[in-house]
């Protein structure tokens, strides 16, 4: 009789078989009842309690995890009825199957293995609750040390940042909006002027075929010309509107684009070489004005762009520093006035990156600034221009004395 191949799945079960050997059936993908012929081997496989020659007439089980020739035991040694014997080897929903005696304490081994790693699995679950405890004490040590004040400061000058990006973000499409509205306008001019010149051909076609009188004639010419002059006046006026308008934009974009960008005049250039040495001379040049100085905590990562403006000549050529944000622009801004106390940086000066138009107000600004100066008969005081870009002004102080 031929031994079939089962699939078996259900919970271990130990039986004990007449020689006294252990039997286990416990979960796995098949029952090893595999059949094997008698003129395959000399011999053939033999069960390992009573050495009975497995043969077909055979009833027997072959061990479900190694399988190896000798991994066989006869029913009788097992002592299972006939009836369990062939609903084994004919029912695939019966989840059974048997392991030698090396499998089996092969698989207890790994079952106490299992329970070692899931101790330690606790242990390791332990360890990380106590280090996240650990951190949260750390982070509420960190919140009751940290300075209120400065974050409020903070605080308030991102407010102030977002509004003013909101506001420009409103200007800009203000003057989109006019714009589209200027262009409109021109088309319905240029709309209008082709009507003209269509009536105006119209007319003169039938004059030429009535053969009109040339008065009438010269005063239609005279009207239409009259109405192209005042229709060529509004489009040109029209154009100039949307220049001043595209002007506007460009500027608005210009400044966004040096927003964060500061200039620093007199600072020694490094002898000519490659594009990365130059650049690594002033980056650390700047880096160390801003932490030995000015006293502000500037990385290499905070600078976006840094260049000379300009050909090398005689002089040093400014170096224009694009930083990562706005704020750090304005804290360098308010402490600029420390590098007079340091013999290495008393030379250097630090401005904003202006536009064209912001340059020739800040220039039309100093002249009046001088001119007031030397107008001045007491002598007690000197003008300067202070105040951000777009924004500046001139203010009286007193001469230290």
């Amino acid at each position: 009789m031929k031994r079939n191949e089962a699939k078996t799945q259900i919970s271990s079960v130990k039986r004990n078989s007449g020689s006294g050997k252990n039997v286990t059936m416990s979960p796995a993908s098949s029952v090893g009842k595999s059949s094997i012929k008698a003129d395959q081997m000399s011999l053939g496989p033999s069960c390992c309690n009573c050495n009975t020659v497995i043969t077909d007439d055979i009833k027997a089980l072959q061990c479900d995890r190694c399988q190896a020739p000798n991994a066989w035991k006869c029913a009788s040694c097992l002592n299972m009825p006939d009836e369990l014997y062939e609903k084994l080897v004919t029912d695939p929903k019966l989840n059974l199957k048997w392991f030698c005696d090396t499998c089996s304490s092969i698989i207890s081994d790994s079952t106490y293995s299992a329970q070692s790693h899931n101790d330690k699995l606790d242990q390791l679950i332990v360890t990380i609750e106590k280090l996240m405890d650990r951190y949260d004490n750390i982070d509420q040590q960190l919140a009751s040390k940290c300075d209120t004040s400065e974050m409020i400061k903070l605080e308030t000058r991102l407010n102030l940042l977002e509004q003013q990006v909101f506001k420009s973000d409103e200007y800009n499409r203000e003057l989109e909006s006019k714009l589209n509205v200027n262009q409109q306008k021109v088309n319905d001019i240029q709309t209008r002027m082709l009507e003209t010149n269509t009536i105006l051909q119209d007319v003169q076609d039938e004059l030429k075929t009535t053969n009109g009188i040339t008065q009438w004639s010269d005063i239609v010419k005279e009207a239409v010309d009259s109405k192209f002059e005042t229709v060529s006046v509004g489009l040109n006026i029209v154009e100039k509107s949307i220049e001043e308008t595209r002007k506007q934009a460009q500027e608005i974009r210009d400044k966004e684009d040096r927003r964060n960008n500061v200039i620093l005049y007199k600072v020694p250039e490094c002898p000519p070489g490659s594009y990365e040495e130059i650049v690594k001379h002033d980056g650390d040049f700047f880096l160390e004005a801003c932490s030995e100085v000015l006293g502000l905590d500037i990385t290499r990562d905070d600078i976006k762009k840094i260049y000379r403006i300009g050909k090398r000549g005689p002089e040093a050529r400014p170096l224009l520093v694009q930083l990562s944000s706005g704020m750090l622009k304005n804290h360098i801004m308010e402490t600029t006035y420390k590098l007079r106390s340091v013999d290495k940086f008393k030379g250097i000066v630090i401005s904003h990156d202006m536009t064209k138009s912001e340059r020739d107000q800040c220039k039309q600004l100093v002249a009046e600034a001088k001119t007031r100066e030397s107008q001045d008969e007491s002598g007690e005081f000197i003008f300067r221009v202070r105040g951000p870009p777009g924004n500046m002004k001139i203010v009286r102080l007193r001469k230290r004395m």
